[in-house]
């Protein structure tokens, strides 16, 4: 999910990455509610312990822009839309059918 996310995030459009990382967590999460229910083996649970502290998740973050901070406070402010006025199709004159 990480290479998908990164790669998503750096742009790279030689797959859909955003989807593949959607994919990716649905399935982890199907995976992970399945075992706890007992439908799959407990085996199956072969994650490894998280390493990450708290501040190393700020940090990493941070350099890609998104901190407790920036995520919070600082919104980005919605233009607003001028309104576009619609043109009144010209009606095309036809030649009167000859009798």
């Amino acid at each position: 999910m990480m290479r998908h996310g990164f790669e998503f995030m750096g742009g790279l459009e030689n797959e859909d990455h955003l989807m593949a990382l959607i994919w990716n967590a649905c399935c982890l999460l199907e995976t992970q509610e399945l075992i706890a229910k007992g439908k799959l083996p407990k085996e199956l649970d072969n994650l490894p312990e998280p390493v990450l502290t708290e501040e190393d998740i700020d940090i990493l973050m941070g350099a890609i822009g998104l901190n407790k901070e920036s995520s919070v406070k600082k919104k980005t402010p919605v233009k607003k839309k001028t309104p576009v006025k619609k043109k009144t199709p010209v009606k095309k004159k036809t030649p009167e059918a000859k009798k």
